[in-house]
């Protein structure tokens, strides 16, 4: 699963918010398919105002990984005055690992 997030990220990264969101949405996720895409649509109107705050992005870092039933994977997207957390919450119920789910925020003290 860390290929996958880190195609993710660098699609983020890049500034393709839109197709990162897309490529988690038509991958492995659990989540209904509307609340993706009500999830994409609400990323999307607050990104010029994330950019607008935090400066461009400048690129992501791995954070960690952790394994407590669940694989745990983080990474932390920089801006050019502050990081926004990245989590990504993955289970393996059968023979494929699955999106169970993920989220991104300004706040990095929920993200470490």
């Amino acid at each position: 699963m860390r290929a996958f997030t880190d195609q993710v990220m660098e699609l983020a990264s890049a500034g393709n918010l839109k197709a990162a969101l897309d490529l988690v949405s038509e991958a492995y996720t659990v989540v209904p398919r509307a609340e993706l895409e009500a999830m994409t649509g609400q990323a999307l109107l607050q990104a010029p105002m994330v950019e607008g705050r935090f400066g461009n992005s400048l690129g992501h870092e791995f954070v960690k990984e952790e394994k407590a039933g669940k694989s745990i994977v983080r990474y932390v997207q920089k801006f050019e005055k502050h990081p926004v957390g990245w989590r990504f919450v993955f289970s393996k119920p059968a023979d494929h690992w699955l999106v169970n789910s993920f989220f991104f925020s300004d706040t990095m003290a929920e993200q470490l």
